[in-house]
């Protein structure tokens, strides 16, 4: 669906905090499932090794429940410019992506906000 780039090159670590190398960290939001209830985002952190291999860093499931997404639609984000559907989904998938990047800040894989904007 969107995947979001970081702005510069982090130290990526293995589980014995040994590093790999410096490399774009990558998020990816590959689907999205409703329910009265809530949202789910579902995707993956990656990067992309020097033989150009995708490594998968952390699977991720998001959900928000309809309540909170009206608060930040309304007092966070802007109106929708979308004009058909699938624009619109998109645009909101990428502005929910970063609103929930500011909250984890540092929490993955060291990244703060500033390094995806």
């Amino acid at each position: 669906m969107i995947t979001i780039k970081t702005n510069k090159v982090k130290t990526i670590y293995n589980e014995r905090f040994k590093v790999i190398g410096d490399f774009f960290i990558y998020i990816t939001v590959r689907e999205l499932i409703l329910n009265e209830n809530n949202t789910t985002a579902v995707g993956f952190y990656y990067y992309i090794d020097n033989d150009e291999q995708l490594v998968k860093l952390k699977d991720f499931q998001t959900k928000l429940d309809w309540n909170n997404i009206q608060y930040v639609e309304e007092n966070i984000l802007q109106p929708l410019n979308a004009v058909d559907l699938k624009n619109a989904v998109l645009q909101r998938i990428q502005e929910f992506t970063i609103v929930q990047l500011t909250q984890e800040s540092g929490e993955n894989f060291g990244t703060v906000i500033e390094d995806w904007i």
